[in-house]
């Protein structure tokens, strides 16, 4: 049959209705831009802020920056530091001074642009009024590190009452004595001194403050200062995200988190998240869920397909248990908190537009390395016979790699408008993704949309968040064991042995992987929508009540075709699998937080919530065959006689759960150096048995702030020391939601009375004891930050571990109605240490360079499988695959897991056809002694970023290491045999002679050691090359930039990517038949923003 040609992406609904979305979008941009620069021009004078127990120097510098005035003072007789509280909503310079300054003993005067802060009883003079004592005049600049003037800076001659201010050159003159000491002083930065001897012109430069302990760090449910955080926590912003073509936000951070994992399966584009895989701090559990919790903007459990890399601001990740317990069971293996790009929030109104756009082609990261043609058919000369005598030569010649693969382009747009001021704004973003696999046939379209705005009333006393976003995707799926075909297929056969027919004969092991690419095809389409609102009322100052609402909804269909010639001798008459899912989670969440300060030495902060979550999905399969006509393909799956004969099958089902807790938590600190949190969630699951419904995990942790004490405060090259110590109990439920009570399933029909019925049989046992997964972890760190925030860092060791394992245990019938119930018996500990440090070795006006380094190590073990009640001594699981059929990995009490355990070998026989043990004895996998051979998941990795900038010029590069584990080369294990015969083909490693004997491999294919090897690698994830046009109207920034991802890896596997699967209980098998095969990818792209 001539197959008939399909369009790459059936994606025409969107396209009809994209120049509608596209008419839209851009009328809301106009509406946009007209309403806020209308407000920017009526408001350039006044200042809008909410500043609470804030120094006075803040105020100071918002106001500056927020209007043209200059602020004159002396900061030997201004207190700067003074905490004070102040809110102004589009008011005068002159209202909010008045407000801020009010109850102190500092008064202000305007003149012209400056703001002369003074006392009653001391002034400062202006730069008009400078008393004339002086016997010379002096000039000079006041700069930055970089070199950058800084305009309005004070210079003050200590002991008098003479100064003025840096102009818009950062230039300023004075009269001046000999031994005049100058005080030179500016908001953000730190102040200094400087001697006068008989200079004339003098350069002074000022260095910023370090301002690491006031970045805001996301917490559950709220922020706080990174010098009041207790526990484990990771911090990401934009400027330390990898850059390229990146599909999934999570690989944002790849690399750059100790502790945190992530691995990046195949190179499928259309694998939800990229085929991004997460573990955090080891393996806490036995069903294979590491997955930590995602939170986005506040909703727990959201996904991240809806969400495009560009509009991500930041990502925080909470490491330890003190951390993660408010969010009680959901929190078991930690949480990882996105925060989204909002509308301008600060400053005066302003329109903000950005536009980010690449174009990338990808190609294969790493290929096995087979024999062509010319090279099998010299195999018998090669091996001189001792290998195979003859090979089957089919006269021809294909590259079967060539005939499935693609070099494809890939492109990305992604524009957002950002508007408003901190009482008004928005953000509306549009992202466009377009990827081709570099298997043909496969890709994917995906248009994300997203929509958030922010409201202030009442002089910001009422807030309204509201957010809606949406996914859109088209793909078309190809199988990766087409490309595993690829590496068996006789090289010298050819796809078709004729003109409508596919060759298959001399395909041992192995389908036509050509005819599997072109006679099967897999189709899907789905849809993701979330709607989200806050709102926040403060009846009195500093009492925010909130209430959160969120319903996210995923819809997926998806349809797949075989044709007639799927399989050349088939009778099926074409196939058709549909299959189709629908999930929905609600959240709501009421909220109360309050901070209060006492003498301005104890602050204090409360929080109180509950929350409510509901979880439903459903979905419906099919399987038919022997269709009249191909022309349907699988848009009428009831036209196949099939499913009527009662040959084929469908089925469907359906769930439910519910989730609801109260949670409370009280932050406490005393004169910033000693910091103490208390938190505890109250949890209530449907999944769990009647007796056991209930869990409560708490959390305690308390940091010091040694830097803060006195007998440290003349360490001017010390900016922060603080040690950290928390506690926290976390729990975890399992992925089935039934099962705790009995089920029942229906089985094969039976003739009763002439008709027939089916027969309904127990499936589960009830056990109403069971309960939740218990984590209980203790975490010490120490965060640093030396020589004036130039190098920093952090210290974690932590131990954790996780009681009452989830599991199946064998159970006598009767009394119980099945033969095993899900019990919790096991216990799992982990603990390691994890380090950080970064540093900025040279910063000079021209030139700068950024380095990050981190470490982690993991240990992991099993402690308990059994207990009085239920038994196991071991688990056997995972599979070697046909024709070997064993098992490879055991788990037992006293070891860690993803151990090995298959057959140890040392050596092999000398005509090859046996393995042979370390006592020469040969292996028999039927009676010979199975050991341990490695372990499948890494327990070492680090990761190192480097930035660079030269004037307009940027450099970045990240790499990422990981070790101390072994893989399961399954294709070596299961092909590398000459015993295969000479109708396939063979990988080149096959001429390798085992263990230095002068033979070739020609045993049955055996799970032994020989092809478990040495997994680790380090990987050249990323290197971008930018350039900057520097522009002074209109344009803030534009940025070309060439981007390259998985650029290289260093590594002795013999596979095609050591970056395997390493979840699960039998983690480290590189599995030949279900991985896509992975790619680099080379970007070229733009970034634009204007204002």
């Amino acid at each position: 049959m001539t197959k008939i040609k399909r369009p790459f992406l059936n994606f025409s609904n969107l396209r009809d209705y994209l120049p509608r979305i596209i008419k839209v979008f851009f009328t809301g941009i106009a509406w946009i831009m007209a309403t806020h620069l209308m407000a920017s021009t009526a408001a350039q004078k006044n200042v809008t802020f909410d500043l609470k127990d804030v120094p006075l120097k803040t105020v100071i510098f918002e106001i500056e920056r927020q209007t043209d005035f200059l602020f004159v003072f002396d900061e030997q007789i201004i207190d700067i530091n003074m905490i004070v509280n102040v809110k102004a909503n589009d008011e005068s310079v002159e209202q909010a001074l008045t407000k801020v300054l009010q109850n102190t003993d500092v008064s202000f005067t305007v003149e012209g642009r400056n703001i002369v802060l003074k006392k009653a009883s001391t002034q400062i003079s202006s730069p008009g009024n400078v008393i004339q004592k002086q016997k010379y005049t002096i000039t000079g600049i006041v700069t930055d590190y970089d070199g950058e003037p800084i305009i309005g800076a004070t210079i003050r001659i200590k002991g008098s009452d003479q100064g003025t201010i840096t102009n818009f050159n950062g230039m300023f003159e004075l009269e001046v004595v000999r031994d005049n000491v100058l005080h030179i002083s500016y908001i953000g930065y730190t102040a200094l001194d400087y001697k006068i001897t008989n200079q004339k012109n003098v350069v002074i430069q000022l260095r910023e403050e370090v301002k690491a302990l006031e970045e805001v760090v996301v917490v559950g449910y709220g922020s706080l200062k990174r010098g009041d955080i207790t526990s484990s926590i990771s911090s990401l912003k934009r400027e330390d995200f990898l850059q390229g073509d990146i599909s999934s936000p999570l690989s944002l951070v790849k690399g750059k988190v100790a502790g945190l994992i992530i691995n990046t399966i195949g190179g499928d584009p259309t694998k939800d998240n990229g085929g991004v895989q997460m573990m955090l701090r080891g393996v806490s559990n036995l069903s294979g869920n590491q997955q930590p919790l995602i939170v986005v903007d506040g909703i727990a459990g959201a996904s991240l397909a809806t969400i495009s890399p560009d509009d991500v601001e930041s990502i925080d990740i909470l490491k330890d248990g003190s951390a993660a317990a408010i969010y009680g069971t959901r929190g078991n293996n930690g949480v990882i908190i996105v925060t989204t790009k909002k509308g301008v929030s600060e400053g005066k109104s302003k329109v903000n537009v950005t536009y980010h756009g690449y174009a990338s082609y990808e190609t294969i990261a790493n290929r096995i390395d087979m024999f062509n043609a010319s090279e099998f058919l010299s195999i018998p000369e090669v091996t001189a016979g001792k290998a195979l005598n003859a090979v089957t030569d089919l006269k021809h010649d294909t590259d079967w790699f060539n005939a499935i693969y693609q070099t494809p382009i890939n492109q990305n747009h992604n524009i957002s408008i950002r508007s408003g001021d901190a009482m008004s704004n928005v953000v509306l973003s549009v992202n466009y993704l377009e990827q081709e696999g570099i298997l043909k046939n496969s890709g994917k379209d995906q248009l994300r949309m997203r929509l958030a705005t922010n409201q202030s009333v009442w002089e910001g006393k009422l807030r309204f968040f509201g957010s809606a976003v949406g996914t859109i995707v088209n793909s078309s799926y190809v199988n990766p064991s087409i490309y595993y075909n690829t590496l068996l297929v006789n090289p010298t056969a050819a796809a078709r042995d004729s003109v409508t027919n596919y060759s298959y004969t001399f395909f041992q092991d192995a389908n036509n992987p050509v005819q599997e690419l072109n006679e099967k095809t897999t189709d899907t389409k789905w849809n993701r929508f979330s709607l989200n609102g806050k709102v926040t009322l403060e009846p009195i100052n500093d009492l925010n009540i909130s209430t959160v609402g969120s319903i996210e909804r995923f819809q997926h269909i998806e349809g797949v075709f075989a044709t007639y010639e799927y399989f050349n001798g088939d009778t099926r008459n074409g196939e058709v699998w549909r299959n189709t899912k629908f999930d929905e989670l609600k959240t709501f969440e009421l909220l109360a937080d309050y901070s209060f300060t006492i003498n301005q030495s104890h602050k204090t902060t409360m929080l109180m919530g509950y929350s409510y979550q509901e979880h439903n999905w459903e979905g419906f399969n099919l399987y038919n065959y022997d269709y009249p006509t191909e022309l349907l393909s699988y848009n009428k799956p009831g036209l196949g006689l099939a499913l009527k004969e009662g040959n084929a099958g469908m089925d469907g089902y359906r769930a439910k759960s519910k989730l609801i807790s109260g949670f409370a938590r009280v932050n406490y600190s005393f004169e910033n150096k000693y910091i103490a949190s208390l938190s505890v969630r109250r949890e209530g699951s449907t999944k769990f048995g009647t007796n056991n419904k209930w869990g409560t995990f708490p959390s305690v942790s308390v940091g010091w702030n040694i830097s803060n004490e006195s007998f440290l405060k003349d360490v001017e090259w010390l900016d922060n020391l603080k040690a950290r110590f928390g506690y926290g109990v976390t729990g975890a439920e399992p992925n089935n939601v039934y099962l705790s009570i009995n089920r029942y399933s229906y089985s094969n029909p039976v003739l009763s009375d002439g008709s027939w019925i089916w027969s309904v049989g127990p499936s589960v046992n009830n056990n109403p004891d069971l309960r939740w997964e218990t984590k209980k972890e203790l975490n010490f760190g120490i965060d640093y930050s030396l020589f004036h925030g130039r190098f920093s860092g952090s210290v974690d060791l932590y131990n954790r571990r996780t009681d009452d394992l989830i599991y199946t245990y064998q159970v006598p019938v009767p009394p119980n109605l099945v033969s095993d119930i899900y019990a919790n018996v096991g216990s799992i500990t982990n603990s390691g240490v994890e380090l950080l440090i970064s540093g900025i070795p040279v910063q000079t006006k021209n030139f700068s360079w950024n380095i990050a380094t981190n470490f982690s190590f993991n240990k992991n073990m099993l402690t308990k499988l059994s207990n009085e009640m239920y038994q196991r001594d071991f688990l056997e699981l995972g599979a070697t695959g046909a024709p070997i059929q064993k098992s490879t990995h055991i788990v037992r009490e006293g070891e860690p897991i993803g151990n090995f355990f298959g057959w140890k070998s040392a050596s092999i026989a000398d005509d090859g056809s046996k393995w042979l043990d370390a006592e020469g004895n040969p292996i028999t996998m039927e009676n010979s002694k199975r050991e341990i051979l490695g372990n499948g998941i890494p327990n070492f990795f680090c990761g190192i970023s480097s930035s660079f900038r030269y004037k307009a010029f940027d450099a970045s590069c990240s790499l990422r290491g990981v070790g101390g584990f072994q893989i399961l080369n399954q294709y070596r294990m299961l092909h590398e045999t000459f015993m295969e015969g000479g109708n396939q083909n063979y990988p080149k490693s096959i001429l390798n002679k085992p263990y230095g004997v002068d033979t070739y491999v020609y045993t049955a294919p055996s799970y032994v050691s020989y092809f478990v090897e040495n997994g680790d690698y380090l990987k050249l994830d990323n290197v971008t090359l930018g350039y900057s046009i520097p522009f002074k109207k209109y344009i803030e920034k534009l940025r070309f930039y060439i981007s390259g991802l998985n650029l290289y890896t260093f590594t002795k596997y013999l596979g095609i990517d050591p970056e395997v699967n390493i979840l699960g209980l039998s983690p480290g098998i590189d599995q030949i038949g279900g991985i896509y095969p992975s790619t680099r990818s080379i970007s070229v792209g733009v970034q634009l923003s204007l204002f």
